[in-house]
């Protein structure tokens, strides 16, 4: 489970490159709540659970909601960090302010990504059977390992240039 908070604040955190070249889709873009809240780790999560027709439509359906509250959540705050990054210069009088404005919206923004994260995983939870909570255990570790796995790689080609 420590994963999706992991993942919740990587995105949350990733938001100022995001807002900096193009605020206009959004403080994380297309992909707010992802990959959490997306159709790959619906249909993923589906196989290898084995969930009902029924789980799987609300799995859709809470992934939707996820979504739409992420994309709710991130543009609440938009407004104070695009200007912030794309209007605001060190030379400019009020950068002071807008950079305490900046962080303080971004703390408001990580603080309620990982409230609907908590939201997120106690839905899910109760959604599945024990069985399947068994076998979720394992989906997260094989997920962690290919992150893991990919990151690596990353970091060497990061490395080579």
């Amino acid at each position: 489970m420590k994963w999706i908070i992991a993942l919740t604040l990587s995105a949350v955190l990733a938001i100022p490159a995001a807002a900096a070249p193009d605020c206009k889709t959004g403080i994380a873009g297309a992909q707010a709540g992802a990959p959490l809240a997306g159709p790959r780790f619906s249909k993923m999560v589906a196989k290898r659970l084995d969930l009902t027709p029924e789980q799987r439509d609300t799995l859709a359906a809470m992934r939707d909601a996820h979504r739409e509250s992420m994309r709710i959540l991130a543009d609440q705050y938009k407004p104070t960090l695009c200007d912030f990054y794309l209007e605001t210069t060190p030379d400019d009088p009020a950068f002071a302010t807008k950079a305490a404005s900046a962080s303080q919206a971004a703390a408001s923004l990580a603080a309620g990504a990982v409230e609907l994260s908590a939201q997120w995983r106690t839905e899910f939870q109760a959604l599945l059977t024990d069985e399947q909570k068994a076998k979720w255990v394992d989906v997260k570790a094989d997920i962690a390992t290919k992150m893991a796995e990919r990151r690596g790689r990353r970091g060497k080609r990061q490395q080579s240039e």
